[in-house]
């Protein structure tokens, strides 16, 4: 069952005004109340991703329409999907993640919403990444030995972040693309997060502003507007002149 508008303006307002990081945890807090806040800010990046799917799916619908700007022809062209088809079968795996190559062993555990809450506090992208690298890291080995993060090979780093996203793939959806207007053809990244946010934020917003009308030219309260039927309350913004 889709959310109604009473839910939709709930969760704006539990939303709203906050980071990127933290309304994505926000949203997942709203859909699933029974879910508590430090338990879904620890979720690998992917498992929150494939909750905020299944929250688009639960609230807005399966059909997902958004749009692309053509990197070559900078025109937008339209695309549509389902989201039940963006979600990958959950990845069993035992912690903490571990990998092997040569003499090197290293322990290491997927980003969550806490590596990206220390990311944000950044000054810029490559302490940004340094600081996610740090927080995946949890030990690294070499010939029985330890070695501290900061003194690791770049082909090892490189293979710890190959890992990360083997073993987490629904962290990161690409979409493939193709112009409506050059033809041409390319892949993007596709954020659930800021889509989901998106779509509740403008879902939100046409609400207020039909709450704003009937309220002042009727003097209804908000409560009586939101449990008035959308043909009844179709019908009364037609007279106000609003579209």
């Amino acid at each position: 069952m889709m959310a109604s508008e009473a839910e939709i303006l709930r969760g704006f307002d539990l939303c709203d005004g906050h980071s990127d990081v933290d309304r994505a945890v926000l949203m997942l807090l709203w859909g699933y109340p029974v879910r508590r806040l430090p338990e879904l800010l620890a979720l690998p990046i992917g498992a929150r991703d494939s909750l905020l799917l299944a929250l688009c799916e639960r609230t807005f619908g399966d059909r997902v329409s958004g749009s692309a700007l053509c990197p070559v022809c900078q025109q937008r062209s339209t695309f549509f999907l389902r989201a039940s088809d963006l979600r990958l079968p959950p990845q069993q795996q035992e912690l903490p993640l571990v990998l092997r190559h040569g003499d090197w062993e290293l322990h290491y555990r997927l980003p969550t919403s806490y590596a990206l809450r220390g990311a944000a506090a950044c000054p810029d992208v490559e302490s940004a990444a340094d600081s996610i690298f740090r927080y995946c890291l949890l030990s690294a080995r070499h010939k029985e030995t330890p070695v501290s993060c900061t003194d690791l090979p770049i082909d090892i780093c490189q293979r710890i972040g190959q890992a990360l996203a083997l073993a987490d793939p629904q962290s990161e959806v690409l979409l493939s693309l193709r112009c409506a207007h050059c033809g041409h053809n390319w892949q993007s990244l596709f954020d659930i997060a800021r889509f989901l946010w998106t779509e509740l934020s403008h879902k939100a917003q046409r609400v207020f502003d039909e709450v704003h009308t009937l309220a002042s030219k009727y003097g209804w309260s908000e409560q009586e507007i939101l449990h008035m039927s959308p043909v009844r309350r179709r019908q009364y913004l037609q007279r106000c002149g609003h579209e």
